[in-house]
C-alpha cells in the first residue's frame, strides 16, 4: 500500500504530465479552491520540468 507522501508525489507527476487537459476541468477548479497548496506544488513541478535550473523568482528576490 502507498504512503500518503508517495501517493502525493505520483499524483503530482501525473498531473504535471497531463496538465493542459486537467487544468480545464471543473474538478481542477474545485481543487484550487479547496486545497490551494496542491496546485501550487504541482505548478512548481511543471515549471521545474520546463525550465530546469531556474531559481524561483521569490528565492532570487530573497537572495538579492
Amino acid at each position: 500500500m502507498y504512503s500518503a507522501t508517495r501517493l502525493k508525489v505520483h499524483t503530482i507527476q501525473f498531473i504535471s504530465a497531463h496538465c493542459s487537459g486537467l487544468m480545464k476541468t471543473e474538478s481542477w477548479k474545485s481543487l484550487t479552491k479547496q486545497q490551494p497548496d496542491l496546485p501550487v506544488e504541482t505548478l512548481q513541478v511543471v515549471i521545474s520540468k520546463l525550465a530546469p535550473g531556474i531559481e524561483p523568482l521569490c528565492k532570487r528576490m530573497k537572495n538579492e
